[in-house]
């Protein structure tokens, strides 16, 4: 498993390619491509210019693709994390988490998350 931050594509249809800002993949990645090979979870920074697209667009655009099972939009103006899952049934939901003190699971890639860790160091109102 790896999670990265370079420009790793992402093909969610013939016509679409998405770079998230952070991509979390389960599969060995090919050095010579440039396209993601399996993202489990998909993270968005949500900036006020880009963030209506980033909830919409790009969100339905995440959940067609078939291996990823959480997608974190990551608010840039306060400690708030939305968090979309795809349920065993393959069914999504969100919870949103808000606050220095709010932590949640990802459980597909065995990890707990605190919303203190992520905003460490951001000022954020």
């Amino acid at each position: 498993m790896s999670a990265t931050t370079d420009n790793l594509l992402l093909v969610t249809s013939p016509c679409s390619l998405r770079r998230p800002d952070i991509t979390v993949q389960c599969a060995e990645a090919d050095p010579k491509s440039m396209t993601s090979v399996e993202p489990r979870v998909l993270i968005e920074v949500l900036s006020p210019s880009t963030m209506n697209y980033d909830r919409v667009k790009k969100l339905d655009e995440y959940k067609r693709l078939a291996a990823v099972s959480a997608i974190l939009l990551v608010d840039t103006e306060r400690p708030r994390v939305t968090v979309h899952g795809r349920g065993t049934d393959g069914a999504w939901d969100s919870v949103e988490f808000v606050g220095l003190d709010a932590a949640f699971d990802l459980p597909t890639i065995g990890a707990r998350l605190a919303l203190a860790d992520i905003f460490e160091g951001v000022h954020a109102a």
